[in-house]
């Protein structure tokens, strides 16, 4: 009986490891089964890291390029900014530099500075230092008319050009003056030239010669001819005024005693004449 109840307890024995043996069994052929799943999550998950990395990639480079777009747009904006200002800048500068000309145009062609543009060629804005037709010496400019008038009115007619009838203050200016009638007189023979007036006289006092500039005669400069002055009376005469006007002889040539050439003569006559004014001198 014993027996047998042992053999029954081992019958059971065996049939209870052979249950545990199958559970063990079990998991390994679980285990077994889920290898290409395992193998397909493993390819999942490491698919999905790679699509994390790409994602991250991207999304640096966005903002990175997002961050560049930033700037540049700031660039822009103050490019921007710098050019409106640059433009107002410059639009006031045009304006004001227009203002300046349209100033700086109405003093030059203003009536005081008339005498001025008289020595300048508008087109082409150049200058000289004397009119045209006029001659330069000694930081003067000296004229000879074409045509002849009185003393007076020859006078008139230097001071209306801002000039004067002639002076003579050194023997420099003589022999410029004489120079001047002589070459006049030599191309021009067909001309019936007597004298040339200067702005010597002696109205208020006889034999008292002064110029128009108020000074008197220097004792080194004069020039009278032979027997001059005389104050001759002509016999047509009708005043008696005499001869209180000095005009310049032209010489037929240029040799001996050629500068003496100062002659008085009645201040009626009609005479060409010799003006002169300052050059223009810009410092």
């Amino acid at each position: 009986m014993f027996s047998d109840d042992r053999k029954k307890e081992e019958t059971l024995l065996n049939i209870l490891f052979d249950d545990i043996k199958q559970e063990d069994t079990r998991p390994t052929i679980l285990l077994n089964n889920s290898e290409p799943e395992k193998t397909l999550w493993t390819m999942f998950l490491s698919n999905r890291k790679q699509e994390d990395t790409l994602l991250n990639m991207l999304l640096n480079t966005t903002l990175q390029e997002n961050t560049q777009l930033q700037v540049w747009n700031k660039e822009l904006s103050e490019l921007q900014n710098s050019t409106l200002e640059n433009v107002i800048i410059e639009q006031q500068a045009s304006t004001q530099l227009r203002a300046e000309n349209k100033l700086q145009r109405s003093i030059l062609f203003s009536d005081k500075l008339s005498s001025l543009w008289s020595l300048c060629n508008k087109s082409t804005m150049q200058c000289s230092r004397c009119r045209p037709g006029w001659v330069e010496h000694d930081a003067r400019c000296f004229f000879l008319s074409q045509e002849a008038e009185r003393w007076e009115h020859a006078r008139r007619m230097c001071l209306g050009m801002d000039g004067d009838l002639a002076v003579i203050l050194s023997t420099e200016d003589q022999a410029f003056l004489t120079n001047l009638v002589f070459r006049f007189v030599t191309e021009h023979p067909q001309e019936n030239f007597i004298a040339a007036w200067i702005g010597l006289k002696d109205i208020m006092q006889e034999g008292n010669f002064v110029w128009v500039d108020g000074e008197g005669i220097k004792s080194d400069v004069t020039f009278w001819r032979a027997g001059e002055p005389n104050n001759m009376l002509a016999s047509w005469d009708k005043t008696k005024a005499g001869q209180d006007c000095v005009g310049l002889v032209p010489p037929e040539q240029i040799g001996e005693d050629w500068l003496y050439n100062w002659d008085d003569i009645l201040c009626a006559g009609k005479l060409p004449y010799l003006c002169e004014t300052k050059a223009l001198i810009l410092s």
